[in-house]
């Protein structure tokens, strides 16, 4: 009971009970009531509210907590059983290797005593590897070379009538020559030296490619890693004077003949 309540029971108990008539006390004592419980529902209110908020914030401790109990663990198995792609494999492996090797080669060298052999091979060996990706400079003449063979034997495989046996198409045609001719110079060496109909691949009669001569001065001149050019001057009553360009460009496992020009010398 607040003071304030205190002070008005005390006035009203101090009134002269017989100057005041009974329906008068009894609604002062009514209003007192009223205040009373009014009074009580608030404070058991306060309380329900405060009980409420300590509930409320126990109940988001314990899920967060849960949360992170049931999280962490698979994030952590998820990344221990995530599998490694093969470079990832090969590129860690290849480290430890190199560690290994430098390790042991640092070991010898403190200890006074030179490499051995096979810490100077297995060095070899990943130098070896560290080049195997590297383009190759071209032998131009063995590749001009092939380029000769390959098509002559084609020419030469006629029949009387100028068939080509074993070829039924142009893209047969194309197909075959691949290993010593770009996809584009094989398509233009099939459609300008071969006629497709319906009995096989016929050859157009004309005057054949011209060749390197490999007993003859010539030029190579390297225009890109991947690029490099052939350069002979020809002079000769069939040809007249000329020179003759041959286009070597490397397909990504072997260099092949590109094109094959020529320019008048004047």
């Amino acid at each position: 009971m607040s003071k304030k309540e205190e002070r008005f029971l005390r006035r009203l108990s101090e009134f002269p009970r017989n100057k005041m008539d009974e329906e008068t006390k009894q609604r002062m004592e009514a209003t007192i009531s009223d205040e009373e419980k009014q009074t009580a529902f608030l404070v058991k209110g306060k309380e329900q509210i405060t009980m409420f908020k300590k509930v409320a914030a126990v109940v988001l401790t314990v899920g967060v907590l849960l949360a992170v109990i049931l999280i962490l663990p698979n994030q952590l198995n998820w990344n221990q059983s995530t599998p490694s792609s093969p470079e990832d494999e090969e590129r860690t492996q290849n480290d430890d290797e190199v560690d290994q090797t430098g390790d042991d080669q640092k070991e010898e060298q403190d200890n006074g005593r030179e490499p051995s052999d096979e810490t100077k091979e297995d060095n070899d060996k990943e130098e070896t590897k560290e080049n195997d990706d590297t383009i190759p400079n071209p032998d131009a003449e063995n590749v001009l070379r092939d380029y000769r063979e390959t098509t002559e034997a084609i020419f030469e495989s006629r029949e009387d009538d100028l068939r080509i046996p074993g070829f039924d198409s142009k893209r047969d045609m194309v197909e075959h020559v691949n290993s010593v001719m770009s996809l584009e110079h094989g398509r233009w060496f099939a459609e300008t030296y071969f006629e497709e109909r319906e009995d096989g691949l016929f050859v157009i009669p004309m005057d054949g490619l011209v060749y390197l001569v490999e007993d003859e001065a010539y030029d190579v001149e390297q225009l890109s890693e991947r690029e490099y050019q052939v350069i002979q001057e020809r002079d000769s009553e069939m040809l007249g004077h000329i020179k003759m360009i041959y286009q070597l460009v490397y397909d990504g496992e072997n260099w092949v003949v590109d094109s094959v020009d020529s320019e008048d010398v004047s």
